[in-house]
């Protein structure tokens, strides 16, 4: 009988001491970026917290030069202005197709028609510089 109390005990306060995992309310977890890569759709969400990190993601879009590739950004920066990080669109050579300086909020949408462009995206870089807030970038291939 005393041996079940002491056991019953036990188990009542390792469950009283267990935590549960935070809530997001926006689904996103805080400096793991969140990628969804498909063959006309690209897109990286962030919850970032001072995250510092260079990051690349290898496209799964095959544009051809009939696309047109509809570009949207959008930052809700809390960072400080001197942390400055960047989001580059870029060929399979490393040459930058697009950049954006992530130093502040606000919102881009850009549609590019790729029949003018002698090279192709292949992949999206982001280099975090303490960056702290939340952003939203997607390509979609039309």
């Amino acid at each position: 009988m005393k041996r079940n109390m002491i056991s019953i005990i036990f188990t009542l306060m390792m469950l009283s001491n267990c935590v549960d995992p935070p809530e997001y309310n926006d689904g996103l977890l805080e400096n793991i970026p969140a990628i969804v890569n498909e063959t006309d759709f690209f897109s990286l969400a962030l919850k970032g917290e001072k995250i510092t990190s260079e990051e690349s993601w290898d496209l799964s879009m095959i544009p051809d030069s009939n696309a047109i590739l509809h570009t949207t950004l959008r930052v809700d920066y809390t960072g400080k202005a001197s942390d400055s990080s960047f989001i580059n669109l870029m060929t399979e050579s490393d040459t930058v197709l697009m950049a954006f300086l992530v130093s502040s909020s606000g919102s881009v949408i850009f549609d590019d028609t790729l029949a003018q462009w002698t090279k192709y995206p292949q992949k999206v870089t982001f280099n975090a510089n303490a960056f702290s807030g939340s952003l939203d970038y997607q390509i979609i291939k039309k």
